[in-house]
């Protein structure tokens, strides 16, 4: 049994947040070198230098904010929910 990270309840699966707090916290957007920005993830902290990120199948990461838009809260051109989107249509390769 865990805990959730941010409602601090009793939780049976093996993630860090319950399935009500993940629906509820921010999506983030991370930059991809290849393909529209990767929103699959969900902001839990944020400060000038990490971002602490929750995937919706449990587990967390934190990633360094050292390069400007790497990781980001507005859509930016490269995600697909940017109205002068690259990635209108998906990613075609």
């Amino acid at each position: 049994m865990n805990h959730c990270r941010v409602c601090k309840q009793l939780i049976a699966e093996p993630n860090d947040v319950c399935r009500a707090c993940f629906t509820r916290l921010p999506v983030v957007r991370v930059c991809s070198a290849v393909g529209p920005c990767l929103t699959g993830y969900r902001l839990l902290r944020w400060n000038a230098a990490t971002a602490t990120l929750v995937f919706e199948n449990g587990g967390s990461v934190v990633c360094e904010r050292e390069r400007r838009g790497a990781v980001h809260l507005d859509a930016c051109p490269g995600c697909q929910d940017h109205p002068h989107s690259h990635y209108r249509e998906g990613y075609l390769d």
